[in-house]
C-alpha cells in the first residue's frame, strides 16, 4: 500500500477497481494520459482479487496500480522482457524496505510477479488462485507451481 500511495502522489491520481481495465499497453498509455489530465483514478482490474497473497483485495488493487503505472513510468510494455524488468523494479523496492531474498515477503512477491508472468507465458491465462500458485512457487519452484496450476485448471480444482 505504501508503494501505491507514493506512486499516487507522484502521478497525481489514484486508482479504482473496475470490471474492465486497460488490458494492453496502448490502452494503458491512453488511460494514464487521460488520468493525468483529468485527475480521475486509473481503472485497475478487480478480477481475481479474492485469493491473493496480500492482506485484502484492496491491497491487491493497490499492487495492480503500482504495477500498471510502473509500465508507463518506466516505458515498459506488456512483453515478457519488460514484464520481467518491471518485476525486478518491484523486488528492488521491497529489498529497499529491508525484505531481502531470504524473506517470505520477497519470495512471495517474486512468485507474484515473476512466477505469474511465466504462468501467463506458458498458458495464456491469468492465475485463478494466486495464493495457491504463489505458495507453490515458494515451496516447489516456479516450474512445479506452473505444472500444478495447469493441472488444477484442467481438473477444475
Amino acid at each position: 500500500m505504501a508503494q501505491a500511495r507514493m506512486r499516487r502522489e507522484r502521478v497525481g491520481f489514484g486508482w479504482r477497481p473496475a470490471n474492465t481495465a486497460p488490458s494492453d499497453y496502448g490502452a494503458l498509455l491512453r488511460e494514464f494520459a487521460a488520468c493525468e489530465t483529468s485527475g480521475l483514478p486509473l481503472r485497475v482490474s478487480n478480477r481475481h482479487s479474492d485469493a491473493t497473497i496480500y492482506d485484502c483485495p484492496e491491497t491487491n488493487l493497490a499492487m495492480r496500480f503500482w504495477h500498471d503505472t510502473g509500465h508507463v513510468l518506466f516505458g515498459l510494455s506488456f512483453e515478457l522482457d519488460d514484464e520481467l524488468e518491471l518485476a525486478d523494479h518491484h523486488l528492488e523496492a521491497v529489498r529497499g524496505e529491508g525484505f531481502g531474498p531470504d524473506t517470505m515477503e520477497h519470495q512471495l512477491l517474486h512468485a507474484d510477479t515473476f512466477g505469474q508472468t511465466f504462468f501467463q507465458l506458458c498458458t495464456g491465462l491469468f492465475v485463478g488462485d494466486q495464493v495457491r500458485f504463489d505458495t507453490n512457487c515458494t515451496l516447489f519452484g516456479v516450474e512445479e507451481a506452473v505444472a500444478r496450476e495447469r493441472s488444477a485448471l484442467r481438473t477444475g480444482r
